[in-house]
């Protein structure tokens, strides 16, 4: 008989005594006794054995030997071998650590020593998921976790292992690990697909403890998981107030999930007023899809159009309301104050094409109009454009023209000033007390652009220099009267 042989039968019958006397009196390669061993549980054996295939330590290990060692740690842990699991996997981490000592570093040799220990640790750890020996994945998980590249789903089959294996306790455990960042809604679809019932009461129990109170069956709804939704539907997971909250989230702006949305209004829990909710917060963030599907059903009424309608940011969305719907005069007022700064919302992407388009359908009164221009002018950001969005000589006196281009020089929106100064409305007169005023008021700028803007008499300027305090205005005022 071979010695390689004998050490193999020793391992076999468990003499631990004849292992040692045999390892001593041949030198011969004990590596498939070790795998021998290590596959069947002998943790005495491999004791005695490992030190035989490694050396002292005195020598960092070769890729083959790692790679061995590896694949008899992925065996036994397969296998349920949990002391023969530590110890082969404590030596892989601890040679994995140590490998570039002593030698040239590199960029980045930090990350591939990481990734070297935890390529070992995951294979461990998917293994042992996949047969259920949850003390074996609980050891390997503490060697792993995501990293900023690859989470947990992407890299690892342990989670979907433990669900088609039905192992109740090794998908508990690997879920509420804060480290893995795991697809919950794939797990949950497959745990449904699968028929593995007490994984899916699972999941679903856990979801709130892992991610703050959060409902699983409103988020599947969001995401479109359309039998993970029946599912929990048709096991009275659900109540009427989670099946309308899961219709809203499933008509979310992100992405509208028409069949999930058409199941629940198949339950027939989704109240009316849900509905128009649903609606109306489609409308407010620009979901033209969602809006579109809810006018299909044909349960919006003209009332909730006209309340959307009142808040809408969104031009294309203007435009879908309208040619749905005769939207009420107090409902366009209402948004054309609200994308004039008057109501609730402030000059944004789509607010100067809104307010075009109200504006050339003649929707608008004119003394609100007018109400809007006056403000634009005091309007810093945004007000120029808004301006001359909303000019119209047919709609707003030469009066508030006027007084409108007074206040813009007062208060120094230039814009404003360099846009009305030719308008038919600001007369000579008018341009004199506005350079004037705009001089009292110390505004630089106005009086720079209106003087180069226009024939000004000596008497003019020479007002405009008595006129202001600034020292910096008075000495350019005097360049243009030859006042010492």
């Amino acid at each position: 008989m071979r010695p390689e042989e004998a050490v193999i039968e020793a391992v076999e019958a468990g003499d631990k005594k004849l292992l040692k006397q045999l390892t001593k009196k041949f030198n011969c390669n004990v590596s498939d006794a070790l795998e021998f061993a290590a596959d069947n549980g002998r943790h005495e054996a491999v004791c005695v054995l490992l030190p035989e295939v490694i050396g002292d330590g005195e020598y960092n290990l070769n890729d083959e030997v790692l790679g061995a060692l590896e694949r008899m740690a992925v065996t036994a842990a397969g296998n349920g071998h949990y002391e023969v699991v530590k110890l082969l996997l404590g030596e892989i981490l601890e040679e994995r650590e140590n490998e570039h000592e002593g030698e040239f570093v590199y960029y980045g040799y930090e990350r591939d020593i990481e990734e070297g220990k935890s390529d070992a640790a995951w294979s461990v750890l998917d293994a042992a998921a996949g047969e259920g020996h949850l003390a074996i994945v609980e050891l390997a998980a503490g060697s792993v976790s995501d990293d900023e590249y690859l989470p947990a789903s992407e890299r690892s089959e342990a989670l979907s292992s433990a669900i088609s294996g039905g192992f109740v306790d090794v998908v508990e455990f690997l879920l509420e690990c804060e480290q893995f960042q795991w697809d919950v809604y794939g797990a949950f679809d497959q745990a449904v697909s699968e028929g593995q019932h007490d994984v899916a009461t699972v999941i679903y129990d856990l979801y709130p403890r892992r991610y703050n109170d959060a409902d699983l069956f409103l988020h599947l709804a969001g995401a479109g998981h359309l039998e993970a939704v029946k599912y929990l539907y048709d096991n009275d997971f659900s109540t009427a107030k989670s099946v309308e909250e899961a219709f809203a989230s499933s008509v979310g702006s992100t992405c509208t999930r028409t069949a999930v949305a058409n199941f629940l209004l198949d339950t027939d829990m989704v109240s009316s007023a849900s509905f128009d909710n649903a609606f109306k917060k489609a409308v407010l963030d620009g979901s033209i899809k969602a809006v579109e599907f809810l006018f299909g059903k044909g349960r919006v009424s003209p009332r909730t159009v006209n309340i959307a309608f009142e808040k809408v940011t969104k031009i294309d969305m203007v435009k879908l309301l309208v040619k749905k719907q005769s939207i009420s005069p107090k409902a366009i007022e209402a948004a054309f104050r609200n994308s004039t700064c008057q109501g609730r919302f402030g000059w944004g992407t789509d607010t100067e094409a809104i307010l075009r388009f109200l504006c050339e359908n003649d929707c608008i009164p004119s003394d609100v109009n007018t109400e809007a221009f006056l403000t634009s002018v005091n309007t810093r950001f945004g007000g120029d454009a808004m301006a001359k969005v909303l000019y119209a000589e047919s709609r707003i006196s030469p009066e508030v023209i006027r007084a409108a281009f007074k206040t813009a020089a007062d208060i120094g929106h230039s814009e404003i000033v360099r846009f009305l100064f030719d308008k038919p409305a600001v007369h000579q007169v008018a341009k004199h007390e506005a350079i004037v005023s705009a001089a009292q008021n110390n505004q630089v700028e106005v009086v720079q652009l209106l003087e180069r803007s226009g024939q000004w008499s000596k008497d003019v300027l020479a007002s405009a220099f008595k006129a202001t305090r600034n020292q910096a205005l008075k000495r350019y005022l005097r360049t243009k009267v030859n006042v010492k």
